[in-house]
């Protein structure tokens, strides 16, 4: 099968995990479809995002040639040739003259009909609906089209709003992917879909609630998951009474070294962590992520897969911007790291977003965010030279 995508004229962290996925699973990519990047109006701050940054990543076209991908506008004559299928990989890409009937899928973050629109994460917990992804086709009205298939995600009791944003965000990258399997089913929704207007962005004076929103969410949504042992590696379980591991939830095959410190974090499958570290709660580590000894990880940091944190690295979420110690949580900032990130020994990072493919040496201060791939030292740390791909 021969697939389009449909993206921005700028490099998507959301586009650049379909291509990958789809690569993983020998799908034959036919070209990448470029739509111009519509600019909102007026300058948008939100302040909490449901989805990882989007629009820091390794420039596309290194993608493209890497994997013989064609690049075309879609302002081009039948931009759709050859393909069988087309995926769309953002929002505000079409306008009615480039929809064709049953031929461009999209995933839309919210369960269809209740949930259509921008932000509909958001929408969903303040509204008390359910949440979900929907895949669907594309038609003239806003998350209209044939249903192809709707999951719901799984909200769990000691769930964080930002790790439920992070397991919906995987869901609707995989139920895109994974869109033939639910094609060739051939059970298609016709719900009966109203004509209710789509939200928008939601206000600032709305989201400002959100976490108390949230909270009440879970209390109607939010079930049990079991938690299982923690293996710990025999050589070193003679003497845990210097350990603190309390309320974590993780993966298949985790290796913790005692005496760690872990409390209310969560951890992908086959993670690794040594021993003297300190992970605090509501931490999100990927899966085969290695996080070397004497390492301290705050609060509000997500570290994404295949990434090695060198000994004695420590993050930083307090900028003190009070000018004064004892500040208010509130100004506390998050860090994200994407995937395949090396942090080399005693660095430290402050609030920033790194993006995908970057390694730092050891010894390093980061104090921006990294927006291309390469190698990047020093205090602060710079751009040295590029990533062989």
């Amino acid at each position: 099968m021969k697939i389009g995508i449909i993206t921005y004229d700028i490099p998507h962290k959301k586009t650049q995990d379909i291509i990958h996925k789809l690569l993983n699973s020998e799908y034959k990519i036919e070209k990448l479809i470029f739509s111009k990047f519509q600019k909102y109006k007026k300058k948008f701050n939100p302040i909490f995002s449901h989805r990882p940054p989007q629009f820091n990543n390794i420039d596309t076209n290194e993608i493209l040639k890497k994997h013989n991908i064609k690049k075309i506008s879609i302002d081009e004559k039948n931009p759709y040739k050859n393909c069988d299928i087309v995926l769309i990989g953002g929002s505000k890409l079409l306008i009615p003259k480039y929809i064709e009937k049953n031929l461009i899928l999209n995933c839309h973050s919210g369960l269809i009909p209740k949930v259509r629109g921008l932000d509909s994460f958001k929408w969903a917990i303040h509204n008390n609906f359910e949440m979900g992804n929907t895949l669907h086709f594309i038609d003239n009205d806003t998350d209209l089209g044939k249903i192809v298939h709707q999951t719901k995600t799984p909200l769990y009791k000691d769930d964080t709003i930002f790790t439920f944003a992070s397991r919906h965000y995987d869901s609707e990258i995989n139920i895109l992917v994974n869109f033939e399997k639910f094609i060739n089913k051939k059970k298609f929704k016709n719900l009966n879909l109203t004509k209710k207007k789509p939200t928008k962005r939601m206000p600032i004076n709305i989201e400002k609630n959100l976490a108390t929103k949230f909270e009440n969410y879970k209390m109607k949504f939010a079930k049990s998951k079991k938690i299982k042992k923690i293996f710990i590696k025999d050589e070193y379980i003679d003497d845990l009474s210097y350990s603190n591991i309390r309320n974590i939830k993780y993966g298949k095959n985790c290796k913790i070294v005692n005496p760690t410190n872990l409390f209310e974090c969560i951890l992908g499958d086959n993670v690794f962590i040594g021993p003297f570290t300190e992970i605090q709660k509501n931490v999100l580590i990927g899966d085969n992520t290695k996080i070397s000894s004497h390492s301290f990880i705050c609060e509000l940091v997500t570290i994404g897969k295949k990434c090695f944190i060198g000994h004695g690295v420590c993050f930083v979420n307090d900028k003190f911007k009070g000018g004064k110690l004892g500040g208010s949580i509130a100004n506390w900032e998050k860090t994200n790291i994407g995937n395949n990130v090396l942090i080399g020994s005693n660095s430290t990072i402050l609030p920033v977003n790194i993006c995908d493919n970057v390694i730092i040496g050891s010894g390093s201060v980061v104090t921006k965010n990294i927006k291309k791939s390469g190698v990047y030292a020093g205090n602060p740390a710079k751009f040295l030279k590029r990533l062989k791909t």
